[in-house]
């Protein structure tokens, strides 16, 4: 005699299936937001608490959630960030290079903006910063980044006081920056 709960585990939801797809999404927020490895879906700890909530749900393969899944997602909020910041007045950045213990460079880019009275702060880039720290390969992968969010309204800059950022945003043909007395 077959159980329940086996029932509806041979029964599994389709992959169009508006409760698979709201699951999926959701579990794709919870990697992102709490920085899950993406081998968590792998665990079996993790594979039977959802067996257990859910007996229908399918899991996404680790695979199938690099590849696609979080591709996708990565795709539809950044085609959302483009629309938003298309509609701003003006958006002041802020940026840094930094290395790791691993000795690798990366490259932080963040965006602020007001929309509907309210301050928004978004993740235009978190990348890798492949080459030497000069000022020129700074400001072009800076100019990357706005170019692929179609930012032409920068207001202000901000970054560290290092040479080579300073040179970054000071090269010919950028309005030089003011001194603000009230910034020390």
């Amino acid at each position: 005699m077959t159980s329940f709960a086996e029932l509806l585990a041979a029964n599994k939801y389709a992959a169009t299936d508006t409760k698979q797809i709201r699951i999926t999404s959701t579990l794709i927020n919870f990697v992102a937001e709490t920085l899950q490895p993406v081998s968590v879906v792998e665990a079996p700890s993790f594979t039977k608490m959802f067996h257990t909530v859910d007996p229908r749900y399918q899991l996404p393969s680790r695979k199938h959630l690099t590849t696609t899944l979080i591709t996708n997602k990565t795709t539809r909020s950044q085609n959302k960030m483009r629309e938003e910041l298309s509609k701003v007045a003006n958006v002041c950045v802020t940026i840094d290079l930094w290395t790791s213990r691993q000795m690798r460079s990366y490259l932080g880019i963040t965006g602020h903006y007001v929309q509907d009275y309210r301050l928004v702060s978004a993740m235009l880039a978190r990348k890798r910063f492949k080459g030497r720290h000069t000022a020129a390969n700074i400001y072009s992968s800076y100019a990357d980044v706005l170019q692929a969010f179609n930012i032409k309204k920068i207001r202000y800059v901000i970054s560290d006081n290092a040479s080579n950022m300073t040179k970054a945003f000071s090269l010919p043909g950028l309005l030089q920056r003011q001194s603000l007395p009230w910034l020390i």
